[in-house]
């Protein structure tokens, strides 16, 4: 028998090692919270002097990503703290909320593409 209620309201998140962060909780997005990120990436864009993906895709893993036995968000500065992480040490963050929310190896589909990759 499938049961579509207990499917809909598992939020089906994970704890991953993160390197050089430890292990964090990371929790798959709803729709509704992917497109409040992207509204609030491209309203942030500006002020954080980025592009409007790259400000979404901080959005998104500062929604997402907290502490594994607190539940509390580990940036819940948003974006703009996560703006002076240098990528080297983002990106398999980047990696880890991509994989979470079912998106696999293409970390570009977060948000549209990575942070630090956009053209000049």
């Amino acid at each position: 028998m499938i049961d579509v209620d207990a499917w809909m309201n598992d939020d089906g998140g994970d704890c991953v090692e993160v390197e050089g962060l430890g292990t964090v909780a990371i929790r798959p997005m709803t729709a509704a919270e992917i497109d409040s990120c992207q509204k609030k990436g491209k309203a942030k864009a500006a002020a954080l002097k980025c592009d409007d993906n790259t400000a979404t895709t901080l959005e998104m893993i500062a929604l997402t990503v907290s502490h594994p036995d607190t539940g509390k968000p580990l940036f819940p500065d948003g974006a703009g703290s996560l703006m002076r992480v240098p990528m080297v040490r983002l990106a398999p963050l980047i990696e880890a909320v991509s994989a979470c929310n079912g998106f696999g190896e293409d970390v570009e589909t977060l948000a549209g593409k990575s942070p630090g990759t956009e053209s000049v």
